[in-house]
């Protein structure tokens, strides 16, 4: 599997540092920080009011030698007020793969909010270095997305009676199953692939999303496509979001620029996430093959109905490799 490594190569960090402990050995002590950048989605435990997301910092503090780590935030930004969170010293299980991919986990049953014991509740944190990179092209004209992926933070937690929190990248490139079905001279046909990936840069800020798909097929006599679609709208709901789009034309990279392709436009397109860690996404849509059309030439349609399962992390405790054939 294509997946790069994670915890002790830091998201804004320092590598991994063998330090002298506190004790009387001499043993040096491994330790790593790491200061990263994410986003929270916001859900109201009570009431109507919407959930909201913003932009925060996390420091980890994790020791390798004593298995154990902390965390704090300095800025969790809700309600119109900057608060602080700290998470005291806790265990920590740390994975280790074939290739120097690492996986770390680590829980809280409380945690402190603003000086208060107790404040946080239910703290889950994973760091992952099993996820997938950004395939080729990485820069796409236009999509303001990162050159290369760092370890992701995915946490989860409660504030007091108030909110359900959940971290995200505003980054990442999932891969899956896709699934594919269309009529073709009175038949119906159906494709099923691993290939492919799809990259979600979004900005929440604006509400507005772009999505690469790399090497989608809708079929299997069907080239492999790259395209964009440009501008999407995002939406956060309760303890997860959506992305989605109506009569979208996909564009392709050509040179420094993109070119509408009006051949496969999409007439819906909505992706959503499917669990609490925001972590694995499901895609519908439906796009028409208007080459093919031209080519029948007798005025009907031909629709490609997709759909996709996936993340942008691995599951130890369920592995999938992307590499591999559908059975």
């Amino acid at each position: 599997m294509n997946m790069r490594k994670i915890i002790f190569a830091g998201c804004a960090a320092v590598s991994l540092l063998p330090l002298v402990g506190c004790n009387s050995s001499d043993d040096p002590e491994l330790l790593a920080t790491h200061l990263c950048d994410t986003y929270n989605l916001f859900t109201p435990i009570l009431g109507s009011k919407a959930s909201f997301a913003t932009q925060s910092k996390y420091r980890f503090d994790l020791n390798a030698t004593a298995m154990t780590a902390t965390a704090e935030c300095q800025n969790l930004t809700f309600d119109g007020a900057v608060h602080t969170l700290s998470i005291p010293m806790v265990k920590m299980k740390l994975l280790r793969f074939p290739g120097n991919m690492d996986y770390a986990e680590f829980s809280s049953a409380t945690g402190i909010l603003d000086g208060t014991d107790g404040a946080v509740g239910g703290f889950q944190c994973v760091f992952s270095g099993l996820f997938y990179p950004i395939p080729e092209p990485v820069r796409i004209p236009t999509v303001n997305g990162q050159t290369a992926y760092r370890p992701f933070v995915i946490a989860q937690y409660r504030v007091g009676s108030m909110y359900d929190v959940a971290t995200f990248p505003t980054d990442a490139t999932y891969r899956g199953i896709t699934s594919t079905s269309f009529e073709y001279k009175g038949q119906q046909q159906t494709y099923k692939t691993k290939a492919g990936s799809y990259r979600v840069v979004m900005n929440p800020g604006t509400l507005k999303a772009d999505v690469v798909l790399y090497n989608v097929k809708f079929a299997e006599q069907s080239p492999a496509l790259v395209l964009v679609l440009k501008d999407l709208d995002v939406k956060f709901e309760r303890n997860a979001y959506s992305i989605s789009g109506m009569n979208v034309n996909p564009r392709q990279v050509e040179g420094n620029n993109l070119t509408e392709n009006d051949s496969f436009p999409f007439e819906s397109f909505k992706l959503s996430t499917t669990t609490a860690d925001l972590a694995t996404i499901s895609i519908e849509y439906t796009v028409r093959n208007k080459a093919m059309e031209e080519g029948i030439g007798n005025g009907v349609k031909v629709y490609y109905k997709g759909s996709f399962a996936g993340s942008y992390v691995n599951n130890p405790d369920d592995p999938f490799n992307p590499d591999t054939s559908v059975e």
